[in-house]
């Protein structure tokens, strides 16, 4: 070759893709797998995650994002490589939030080495297998401090005592569970309460875990079999090269031009 020439390939309408043949086929093949809804698990790509997001969002910490619709995000922060860390991860956080698992979206954390490092490694990293070793309390602890602050939002709505009240599938219900208001309903009112300390906060006892220590479907499943889920491979930034190592066809041949590439300054 004299000459290789790499160009982002735009793909013939008529040509079915990977991807493609995935996002078309694989829906059916997702239920069959998982059982599990088709709704993606990615609320939003990180580039949107901030300490405030929303007007009213409910975010005691760096972990919970719970908005006026309901719906409850957990900003992951160790990197899922095939080890099902949006998973066990997220099983901690729903544990004590007291919410099912199919009711969190789970999202990748920005870099942020004050809140997401990891304090086995001391930085904010995914390795070691430490995933679950290093974030075990504070999600367990998230979810708690978040669990209390929306209870003592329904407490005061009622004019209750918070120990009346017990939180349940993303909803808090008093004694009697004649009265309930979801999470999403207490967003508002729980971003107004004064957090309190993690370590203040009390975990559940081990002997009480409905979720923790069961056999879990993974949650990043669905999206991966439909063909939705994107990787790094999948960005395009804006006047974006794309280069690759270019193999020859022919045995034993020598290259005919070697460009050196500039250092970085």
């Amino acid at each position: 070759m004299d000459e290789l020439v790499l160009r982002e390939q735009i793909a013939d309408e008529t040509v079915m893709s990977r991807r493609a043949l995935l996002q078309g086929s694989g829906l059916l093949l997702g239920f069959a797998l998982t059982g599990a809804s088709t709704e993606s698990v990615f609320a939003a790509p990180a580039s949107q995650v901030s300490e405030n997001e929303v007007t009213g969002t409910f975010a005691p910490n760096g972990f919970i994002r719970i908005n006026p619709t309901g719906a409850v995000n957990l900003i992951i922060p160790m990197i899922e490589m095939g080890q099902g860390v949006y998973t066990s991860l997220s099983m901690l956080l729903a544990e004590e939030l007291e919410v099912k698992l199919d009711q969190i979206q789970a999202q990748h954390a920005p870099p942020n080495h004050a809140l997401y490092v990891n304090s086995i490694i001391g930085i904010q990293n995914t390795g070691g297998s430490a995933s679950v070793r290093a974030f075990w309390t504070p999600l367990r602890q998230a979810g708690a401090v978040g669990r209390n602050l929306l209870i003592a939002a329904a407490a005061k709505r009622w004019n209750v005592d918070p120990v009346t009240c017990r939180a349940k599938d993303g909803v808090v219900l008093d004694t009697s569970g004649s009265k309930h208001l979801s999470y999403g309903e207490l967003a508002k009112a729980a971003a107004k309460l004064p957090v309190p300390p993690a370590a203040n906060v009390k975990l559940k006892d081990p002997k009480d875990f409905t979720l923790i220590g069961t056999r879990a479907k993974r949650v990043d499943s669905p999206i991966k079999v439909d063909g939705r889920a994107l990787y790094g491979i999948d960005t395009r930034l804006p006047g974006m090269k794309v280069a690759a190592v270019a193999i020859s066809p022919c045995s034993a041949a020598k290259r005919k031009r070697w460009t050196r590439r500039p250092r970085w300054r």
